[in-house]
């Protein structure tokens, strides 16, 4: 394995604002919206860590045209 070659100078890149896939950022007590089925996973995944990082609470349910999550604290 070779040895990776050093750079210099290299600026570091800002942060700036994290653009979440879901606007669980936005949402307040009773919102909700709806993801295609083929996204629910994706979806539940994302709402979970939100939520563990934000505290605040949502509740998924499948409906007719996918998943329907609901912001619920």
């Amino acid at each position: 394995m070779s040895t990776p070659k050093i750079d210099k100078d290299v600026p570091i890149p800002e942060w700036g604002k994290v653009k979440l896939t879901y606007p669980f950022n936005e949402m307040e007590v009773g919102d909700s919206f709806v993801v295609p089925k083929e996204k629910g996973s994706s979806m539940r995944n994302c709402a979970f860590h939100y939520s563990r990082r934000w505290g605040k609470e949502f509740v998924t349910r499948k409906v007719k045209n996918g998943l329907r999550v609901w912001r619920t604290k």
